[in-house]
């Protein structure tokens, strides 16, 4: 990817440092280790302005954004909706192109923050409860648009996080705006002293339900792997999540599952290439050390590296111990816990 990259705020005021990042409206969410900072911080982390690795990586995964070349960039950029009210802020709107494309990219900065307080519906049904105390709300007409937007009805976008919807839908409308011909919606997880394992793994849940509405199978998506693309309103989408984690490695162990097993998009180095290639199946033995069980579960190798012995892949197992964990999760294992190995090039 490259870079000729021009940040400003809204004003079209420059942005040459963190510290001159466009803050959010909320001046209680603009505090380190949460998503606003921690997003500005990471596109200066060298102390000179530069895309964050971990979001390099995301957009070169998929073949239409070879050689994007990104050119503009706004925080907290608003992008008008459907029927009067608040506009789509999205934490960061990017402009580039491609050789064939003109790209528009919206991130949603996230720590452990939810995807707002509400689903579709109980956004729905707090607003229709408004109006029965004859309160003033558009809420429910501009749910109606933005689902026609999406092509979908209610019964599917129901429990949905509204914000994922709006946040989709305001991706849509921004490349219509900038008449571009591929829409990116990026979710850029950034993992804190602050965050919560808890917090994150139900965003993680929110975020692949949302998948599955937009026709992406959840089970396909991975972090880092651009998705797609799906056609909505009109204008072809990539999703795909980015993970920034700024906790030591020892701090990613998850030790309610599984001393030495950990979350595979919790660790923020790079990844090398390893003796594990993407095809591979490892079998892997999952221990706690606490009750002294264990359980020898596949795991469907995405990647590995050899520096830190460290296994990355989705789980091929339907757990019978481990009930925290679940088939399809990503994980990563110690090379220290494989027990079998079948190799793709053998297969």
């Amino acid at each position: 990817m490259q870079s000729e990259l021009e940040l400003s705020r809204p004003d079209k005021t420059p942005i040459t440092c963190w510290e001159e990042w466009t803050p959010p409206k909320k001046e209680y969410q603009w505090v380190l280790g949460r998503s606003a900072m921690e997003l500005a911080k990471a596109w200066f982390a060298g102390g000179r302005l530069s895309p964050p690795q971990e979001l390099i990586k995301l957009l070169d995964s998929h073949p239409r954004l070879h050689n994007l070349k990104l050119i503009r960039g706004i925080p907290e950029c608003v992008t008008i909706l459907p029927v009067k009210g608040e506009g789509r802020n999205h934490d960061l709107w990017l402009i580039g192109r491609t050789e064939h494309d003109s790209v528009t990219i919206c991130i949603e900065a996230k720590a452990d923050e939810p995807f707002g307080n509400e689903t579709v519906a109980e956004y729905r049904a707090t607003a229709l409860r408004r109006r029965e105390k004859r309160e003033r709300t558009g809420v429910p007409e501009r749910i109606n648009a933005l689902l026609k937007l999406v092509a979908g009805s209610a019964s599917y976008w129901d429990p949905i996080r509204y914000q994922l919807l709006t946040a989709m839908c305001g991706t849509v409308l921004q490349a219509k705006k900038d008449s571009s011909s591929l829409a990116v919606f990026v979710v850029h997880e950034f993992r804190t002293e602050k965050t919560k394992p808890e917090n994150l793994e139900r965003n993680n849940e929110d975020y692949e339900r949302f998948l599955t509405v937009i026709g992406i199978p959840s089970s396909s998506a991975m972090n880092g792997c651009l998705q797609g693309p799906v056609m909505i309103d009109g204008v072809e989408c990539l999703v795909g999540k980015a993970v920034t984690t700024m906790k030591t490695t020892a701090d990613a162990f998850d030790s309610t599952s599984a001393n030495a097993s950990l979350r595979a998009d919790a660790l923020r180095e790079e990844v090398t290439m390893g003796k594990y290639v993407i095809g591979d199946f490892v079998k892997a033995e999952f221990k706690d050390d606490a009750s002294g069980e264990s359980e020898w579960m596949w795991v469907m190798v995405h990647s590995s590296d050899d520096e830190k012995r460290v296994v990355f892949g989705r789980l091929d197992n339907e757990p019978v111990v481990f009930k925290r964990l679940r088939l399809g999760q990503e994980i990563a294992v110690s090379y220290d816990l494989i027990r079998e190995h079948r190799s793709a090039a053998s297969s």
